[in-house]
């Protein structure tokens, strides 16, 4: 970290009440372009105690009168923030281009999928689920906003997350103080700014930058009632044991290490074709792209052919580029991490069948080859982590059974994914694999708005994220008796 100087760009430590707050002695993060490494885009303001507790502050008045606002104030609000999103839809896909090294189509996605989320928690609260009553013999029940909220978003998904963890927050009548990733500053400020234009009142939505530490002041204040961390397993753990001393709920999102199984009555070349993009596209920097491809033994030769030439048909270049499917890593340590994975795999026994290095002519980024290894040793460490990167492993299973021991044998449990006709190989499926999110006959990546999203095992804590499944989370149930 560095002290603040004569330097450009430097973005403000928070927006408090309305009003961003400019650097005054807090230590700077520097920010550079994955995509040309050794140019610095910007320098972020990394919060102190003292922001933090001035942005909480603000967020439990404002909250006060929040909440006694009708629902169809607040659906009204989701609707022009909405609104305003797609309407700048091509500045803030420019902008995850710029910062995060997404490619701009992907982007678009983000976007569309970020509206669908503020459509849906609006339409919910035009509707009785929103608070739901259940009179019965001289009591009734209801459901009452948290408080004050703390959501800490990843840098991977910088529209889509945020939105669907500040509008149901929001929605159901909290308030929220939010800390975006370092690496997404120029986004998050661009959300915030078109959630105020929409009319959010100055004080409901704060937002401070910072790292690991702000986060910490974050969860330690003693206004904030709640806290939803998206991100890794380390850190969330470090949020669940900071927030589990103070008694305080989490929705927790920790990644995946996402398995497909692969029977031999599926279309082996459009399955391949699938499961391809969905694991390298974005670099792999997905939690919810495939990272073991679990393939029957009848089926491993085909299989693996059709698998890689879809990858060595995907398009790799800058993210600015309408066609490119695959940009940077978000930096030259998460490359050097990709690196490191490759070279323990192999020398744990697994075999290289296509990638496993800087690709040629993109060295001044941070790109790193599509790259897929046969595990000829089915526990080896690898397939317990992830890579978060374009990085996918080859098992094959005698039958459905080694398979999903294969696809449960992992410590996290997000999305599973089974392709296959046979609908006796499907019932089992459904019984056995150990996910918050089963899919047949479809990639793993992607979710629909109004579905419940959470994972088990290691992947996640606490209720699932979107649709009617947010209350859980953002309200709390009162009794009432008369």
């Amino acid at each position: 970290m560095i002290r603040p100087s004569k330097r450009k760009n430097i973005f403000p430590v928070a927006c408090i009440q309305g009003k961003w707050l400019p650097v005054r002695g807090q230590k700077l993060w520097e920010q550079r372009n994955p995509s040309h490494w050794r140019e610095t885009i910007g320098y972020v303001s990394l919060a102190t105690a003292r922001e933090v507790a001035a942005a909480t502050a603000v967020a439990f008045r404002a909250q006060q009168r929040w909440k006694m606002t009708p629902p169809r104030v607040r659906r009204k609000l989701l609707l022009a923030w909405r609104s305003k999103l797609l309407d700048q839809k091509d500045e803030l896909a420019w902008l995850m281009a710029l910062e995060i090294g997404k490619p701009v189509s992907l982007g678009h996605q983000e976007i569309q999928y970020a509206a669908e989320l503020l459509q849906v928690t609006a339409s919910i609260l035009g509707t009785s689920q929103a608070f739901p009553a259940s009179p019965k013999e001289g009591f009734s029940a209801r459901r009452r906003p948290v408080g004050v909220i703390g959501i800490i978003t990843p840098w991977n998904n910088p529209v889509a997350i945020p939105a669907g963890s500040l509008a149901p927050a929001i929605g159901f009548g909290n308030a929220v103080v939010w800390k975006p990733p370092l690496q997404a500053p120029r986004a998050a400020r661009l959300m915030l700014g078109m959630l105020n234009e929409a009319g959010c009142p100055d004080g409901l939505v704060n937002l401070i930058f910072g790292d690991a530490r702000t986060a910490e002041h974050l969860i330690l204040q003693p206004n904030i009632r709640a806290i939803s961390f998206t991100g890794s397993y380390p850190a969330g753990r470090r949020v669940a044991a900071l927030a589990g001393r103070q008694m305080k709920p989490v929705q927790l999102e920790l990644g995946g290490n996402n398995g497909a199984i692969i029977m031999p009555d599926c279309d082996l070349n459009k399955t391949a074709g699938e499961l391809a993009i969905s694991a390298f596209s974005f670099a792999g920097q997905r939690c919810t792209a495939p990272r073991r491809f679990i393939v029957h033994r009848h089926s491993r030769k085909r299989f693996e052919e059709a698998l890689l030439s879809s990858i060595q048909s995907l398009r790799l270049g800058l993210p600015q580029e309408p066609l490119t499917q695959i940009g940077p890593l978000i930096s030259k340590r998460k490359q050097g991490e990709m690196r490191g994975l490759v070279k323990s795999g192999l020398a744990a026994g697994a075999k290289l069948l296509c990638g496993g290095k800087v690709p040629d002519g993109l060295e001044s980024g941070c790109w790193f080859e599509p790259t897929l290894l046969y595990a000829s040793n089915n526990n080896l460490p690898l397939l317990r982590e992830e890579s978060f990167g374009p990085i996918a492993i080859l098992q094959v299973a005698h039958n459905l059974d080694e398979a999903l021991s294969f696809l449960n044998g992992v410590p996290q449990g997000l999305v599973a994914s089974l392709y296959t006709r046979d609908r006796a190989c499907q019932k089992r499926f459904l019984e056995t694999a150990e996910c918050g999110v089963l899919k047949l006959n479809q990639t793993t990546l992607g979710v629909e708005a109004e579905a419940p999203f959470g994972g088990w095992k290691t992947s996640g804590l606490g209720p699932p994220k979107h649709g009617v499944w947010d209350q859980d989370f953002c309200t709390l149930v009162q009794a009432l008796y008369d």
